[in-house]
């Protein structure tokens, strides 16, 4: 089909200047420049809104009453888009009988957003799974959270390094290395820990875990 524009046709009158740029070129390269200027200032905005939480103090507000089934259901919901286009395989077990902890609600969202997104931009094929349970260890009173992925894992000199500032393996593609590290102070300031086990190419299995309550409130 000729190309028409403005009563000028690119076939009979041969390839002209948009400026300094030959329409033939602007035609085919101009969307996909604009494509990438999208992009990267989406990575930006991220990388902007990492030094942000990076540099924000600790909130001294971590008194609320937490039910780690409710947070991860606000995270899910948050995050259902990515979650679907990376992974067929989605699996989520909520337990039963878990005890509350106290902390900020928020903050606890924020961390397991952050490690869902990583578990999401893991994998490479939407074959492979994602599974996410919680539960209580009633010996040692522990909240505890898991997230599994079947994605690329992290090599073992890496592994030590993950919660580390500026610390990535994403940076081209606009990681900051914030993300992990933001999240593990936030588990210290809950009196919780975030554990890592990992193999390169078998996957990640990340477990979040927070000191229960000890009066007696369960989700049902």
């Amino acid at each position: 089909m000729a190309t028409l524009i403005h009563g000028f046709r690119l076939e009979d009158n041969g390839d002209f200047l948009i400026g300094n740029l030959r329409y033939s070129f602007a035609r085919e390269s101009v969307p996909e420049l604009f494509t990438g200027v999208m992009a990267s200032s989406k990575r930006i905005k991220h990388i902007v809104q990492d030094l942000k939480n990076y540099a924000r103090q600790g909130s001294s507000v971590l008194n609320e009453i937490i039910d780690i089934n409710g947070v991860l259901n606000a995270a899910v919901l948050l995050l259902d888009n990515q979650l679907r286009k990376s992974t067929n395989f989605l699996e989520i077990t909520y337990g039963y009988g878990i005890p509350h902890f106290q902390g900020n609600f928020q903050k606890i969202e924020q961390v397991i957003i952050n490690v869902l997104q990583n578990a999401c931009e893991a994998i490479d094929d939407k074959n492979k799974s994602i599974r996410i349970s919680t539960g209580f260890d009633p010996d040692n009173m522990l909240v505890w959270l898991k997230v599994s992925d079947e994605g690329q894992g992290i090599r073992c000199d890496d592994l030590p390094h993950v919660t580390d500032p500026f610390f990535t393996t994403k940076r081209t593609c606009g990681g900051t290395g914030l993300g992990l590290s933001i999240s593990s102070r936030i588990m210290r300031e809950h009196g919780g820990d975030m554990a890592f086990d990992s193999r390169q190419g078998a996957g990640t299995t990340v477990t979040l875990t927070f000191p229960a309550q000890n009066n007696g409130d369960a989700t049902s």
